[in-house]
């Protein structure tokens, strides 16, 4: 998990700056020239996608989520590992089909 946290971050942080710059040189191209960059608004959409789902899998690395923790006290020690277990399935399986429907995206555009 070592290796794979810097290339996380920094893939998270090369897209936000990349989504930056287009967002910077669009704006500038609309008041200089009059006209956007084509297919900005969709490289905009999916660079936001990837900074999202690059940046989840390293919140749930290090724990760093909102957590909601109501029933947390009752729960014997092997309810929470459980639980912890059974949220990161979620997640998982949540960030797989959200990468599905992304690449299903990214593919048509």
């Amino acid at each position: 998990m070592q290796r794979i946290e810097p290339i996380l971050g920094v893939g998270s942080a090369v897209a936000l700056f990349i989504m930056m710059a287009l967002t910077f040189c669009d704006v500038i191209a609309r008041k200089l020239i009059g006209n956007s960059i084509i297919g900005a608004t969709e490289l905009t959409e999916l660079l936001m996608l990837l900074t999202i789902f690059l940046g989840l899998p390293l919140t749930s690395l290090r724990g760093e989520h909102v957590v909601f923790d109501l029933i947390d006290a009752w729960l014997p020690s092997w309810g929470r590992r459980l639980q912890h277990r059974v949220a990161h399935l979620v997640c998982i399986a949540a960030l797989l089909g959200a990468s599905w429907l992304v690449e299903i995206r990214a593919m048509r555009t």
